[in-house]
């Protein structure tokens, strides 16, 4: 109780130390500063403490508590900090132990990401790690849960996202963007930033970066049994982002569906045309480095995979309307392609 805030700091902070010698003393010290404490610094200091070094062996007392201080530090300076700690200890809780009330309060967060948008990004944060985790030998059925859980989530988070940012547009259809409220315009951007982030993500995730960074530095190509995997349990994400017509989402796709192609020549390529169609929504053919990634996937699937475009007619038909998307915007290149397409049947 002392009224300097950096000394009940310095107390929040330690208050673990009492879990075994005077443990009802340590929760009832802990339960009044959740209920009473208007520092949002000793706040910060009792959830990276306490409560959060606690959660994997108090998961019910600590969620309730964190509970306590997210309903009630909800703005001003701080708030948000004090709130990402929160989020941070409900997203560990539901992903990793499946956790009942955590569940709720991130379902709640993901299902309104308009109005959370600050929380949703941090959600985002705990994504990474999880959705690839476990080995990648034998099934082990408590890590395959923990990754069901962070795909899920990450697939719900993105439909969101997705369905706030269609909401706005049906509200203001005909209507430019520049004409729209200026809270309508915050609150599109910010969605966008959102889906952009998990188009990056999904990029990283997936192993593509990686596998990039390597091969320009070793001139090596491969997929890991990992990136395989998240291939296959990611599918409803990679789709979901399909969808989304935003260039700098097309575009870390594309290279994502790039890294995919010895995994699923057939599959990929058709996952490819439709994000180029979608990405002409949002003017993705005007750019001089999608020309370039276009021209490289076509050429690849040209010069190592001709056999399936002669035999799969549906790979067939989306090469040519890929090919005749940047024709038509003038890319050289994609016009000196589009003349070497008899090589198919040679």
């Amino acid at each position: 109780t002392d009224p300097v805030p950096a000394v009940r700091y310095q107390i929040a902070t330690r208050l673990n130390v009492l879990y075994r010698s005077a443990p009802e003393q340590m929760w009832r010290i802990t339960e009044r500063m959740a209920e009473q404490e208007e520092s949002r610094g000793v706040l910060q200091g009792l959830l990276a403490g306490p409560i959060g070094r606690l959660a994997g062996v108090e998961p019910d007392r600590v969620a309730a508590l964190t509970k306590t201080i997210f309903d009630r530090v909800t703005e001003g300076p701080g708030a948000n900090k004090v709130r990402e700690f929160c989020v941070g200890i409900f997203s560990g809780l539901y992903i990793w132990r499946d956790h009942p009330l955590s569940q709720e309060v991130i379902s709640e967060i993901v299902s309104q990401p308009a109005r959370y948008p600050n929380e949703v990004s941090h959600v985002l944060g705990q994504l990474r790690s999880p959705i690839t985790y476990g080995p990648e030998g034998p099934p082990d059925p408590q890590a395959d849960a923990v990754r069901r859980r962070a795909l899920e989530l990450f697939n719900r988070l993105l439909r969101s996202l997705r369905d706030g940012l269609k909401e706005l547009e049906v509200s203001h259809a005909g209507v430019g963007f520049g004409k729209w409220p200026q809270a309508d315009q915050e609150t599109a951007r910010s969605l966008m930033r959102l889906i952009d982030r998990i188009g990056t993500e999904v990029y990283f995730a997936s192993g593509a970066y990686d596998a990039e960074r390597q091969g320009q530095a070793h001139g090596v190509r491969g997929v890991s049994p990992q990136s395989e995997r998240f291939y296959q349990e990611a599918g409803a994400i990679l789709d979901e982002l399909a969808e989304a017509a935003l260039p700098s989402v097309v575009h870390h796709l594309l290279k994502t569906l790039e890294h995919f192609i010895p995994v699923d020549p057939c599959g990929v390529f058709l996952r490819i045309h439709r994000v180029v169609s979608t990405g002409q929504q949002a003017g993705y053919q005007y750019e001089s480095l999608a020309a370039e990634l276009i021209v490289r996937l076509v050429e690849r699937y040209l010069a190592e995979y001709r056999t399936l475009l002669q035999q799969d007619v549906a790979c067939r038909r989306a090469l040519i309307e890929v090919l005749d998307v940047f024709v038509k915007v003038g890319w050289p290149s994609a016009r000196r392609l589009a003349y070497r397409l008899e090589e198919i049947f040679r």
